[in-house]
């Protein structure tokens, strides 16, 4: 089957609300987990930087719920009540749909035989607000950031949510992929201690990365936190660079005055930030992650 037909017989399918969706040309399925992200920590506990756009920011982000309480697929191949050694397919920057990447999961269920799991980084795809993928809804937004952010270049309604973000505070960068690691760790000790509804007692998850999720995969693979991923072998696809070497400005992923906001800060603001915001220095300097 070809990657257009395959493309949109499963997106027909998919439904984050349905527990299990079988595909009917295969013996594949797709098994919907809960996930519960205990992380709190904001931008906004270690930074004074408390701007607002009123008509963007309705809440903190530490009450956005979606970001917190959210479902990730599960492709398995078969009718096994629990299944081994899976693969953990992390997504890129700026993502606020699966459907791209159903294609994939499904080629490597069918070719491994291994259960894949899509799990959303923090903010991103089903931890974000519908809002943030609805053009009709950003028009405010980007209108307002087309006439008071002039070098805002490669603005548009898919990125205008995400600039916004990091634009109002670049520590989001940090404190969304902190979120994002200890999800992953959380999860994949679930795993390895047997603790997952869905899968064996297992000493084995390896990774599959496209885009910033090659980047988060090789700092939680860097940190090896408790031994969980000495056995895990990591694939990265469009990606793996060190940040110095990244550019993001894309109309799908962020635009130019986003990108230069959060490269001049952790490029250059970065030492100073942590000389006066006690919290991120505390981590940089303590934790394993060193995100």
């Amino acid at each position: 089957m070809l990657f257009t037909e395959m493309y949109t017989r499963l997106k027909s399918l998919f439904n984050l609300e349905a527990n299990r969706i079988n595909i009917p040309f295969s013996d594949i399925s797709i098994r919907m987990q809960e996930f519960s992200s205990s992380d709190g920590f904001s931008s906004s506990d270690i930074s004074d930087n408390k701007a607002a756009i009123p008509i963007y920011y309705p809440s903190p982000d530490n009450k956005i719920s979606e970001n917190y309480r959210f479902t990730y697929p599960v492709f398995v191949k078969g009718n096994q009540e629990k299944y081994n050694h899976p693969i953990l397919l992390l997504h890129g920057l700026n993502e606020r749909s699966w459907l791209k990447y159903l294609p994939w999961a499904y080629y490597l269920a069918e070719h491994t035989g291994r259960p894949v799991i899509l799990f959303p980084i923090a903010f991103h795809i089903n931890r974000s607000p519908l809002d943030w993928a609805n053009p009709r809804a950003m028009l405010p937004l980007l209108n307002y950031r087309k006439k008071n952010q002039p070098t805002a270049d490669s603005a548009s309604f898919v990125n205008v949510a995400l600039s916004e973000r990091l634009s109002d505070d670049p520590l989001r960068f940090f404190t969304s992929g902190r979120q994002s690691a200890y999800d992953i760790i959380r999860l994949v000790g679930q795993i390895h201690n047997g603790g997952h509804p869905l899968f064996e007692k297992d000493g084995q998850t390896d990774i599959f990365a496209y885009s910033i999720g090659a980047f988060l995969s090789e700092i939680i693979m860097l940190a090896n936190p408790d031994g969980l991923f000495s056995e895990t072998r990591l694939f990265m696809f469009c990606g793996g660079s060190v940040f110095s070497a990244m550019n993001g400005i894309s109309k799908l992923i962020m635009d130019k005055k986003a990108f230069d906001g959060i490269y001049k800060f952790y490029m250059h603001d970065i030492d100073q930030e942590m000389e006066h915001n006690r919290p991120l220095s505390d981590y940089l300097k303590s934790n394993s992650l060193g995100l």
